[in-house]
């Protein structure tokens, strides 16, 4: 499961709402340069859930570090702009160390994004994260990674292809893809996004279950 606790992409703008939105909190204020704040109400549902569900064994932390220019926005690809190299570091948490109290868990993700602040921060000076007895030096991982490269953007364009044609071809579809896009937008305005909508109507599910038990 691929998870980005941000909820979007990094822009000038979502990085001046995520800064103030981070100034409002009581557990942390500090403003980022090189990536958002994370939404821990998500990941902490999240990690509860499958945790109580024996369905999770680690948790990996990828930061993503660009040299030369990269892609912003759409428009960004369509003029060519893509970064030379892309440099990954990942570190890897048994799910036996990480707390269990929600907020503990937030103040251990908070913390991951604060090291990753520095990580990017340090990289964007020195085009690298770790020593170089820490990295893969060129070696190659995967043999068939071009086929999968190559079948992954052929598969892109027939299902953009497509789906542009069904927007086109039919009006369910136009209207449905409308409903979503009001549905994302509401919850976005008025509940900070589905993800903590759906953590509130748990929270709210379980709140009934525990008054219905001690009744």
């Amino acid at each position: 499961l691929l998870i980005f606790p941000e909820g979007t992409n990094l822009t000038n703008e979502t990085k001046i709402r995520s800064n103030n939105y981070a100034l409002k909190q009581t557990t942390y204020n500090k403003p980022y340069d090189y990536c958002l704040h994370p939404r821990v109400t998500g990941f902490t549902y999240l990690l509860n859930t499958m945790r109580s569900n024996d369905m999770i064994d680690t948790v990996d932390d990828v930061t993503i570090g660009y040299e030369g220019k990269f892609p912003i926005t759409e428009i960004d690809l369509l003029k060519g702009y893509f970064p030379k190299v892309v440099h990954f570091h990942i570190k890897r948490y048994n799910i036996n160390d990480l707390p269990q109290e929600d907020e503990k868990i937030a103040q251990w993700l908070q913390k991951c994004w604060d090291d990753k602040e520095n990580q990017l921060k340090e990289f964007y000076i020195k085009n690298q994260f770790d020593t170089p007895s820490k990295r893969f030096n060129n070696e190659q991982v995967e043999s068939n990674v071009r086929f999968r490269r190559r079948l992954a953007l052929f598969l892109w364009i027939i299902f953009i292809l497509f789906w542009s044609y069904c927007l086109i071809a039919f009006i369910k579809i136009k209207l449905y893809v409308i409903l979503v896009c009001i549905f994302h937008l509401v919850l976005e305005v008025y509940a900070n996004g589905v993800i903590d909508f759906v953590c509130q109507l748990d929270a709210n599910y379980r709140q009934k279950q525990s008054a219905i038990k001690q009744d």
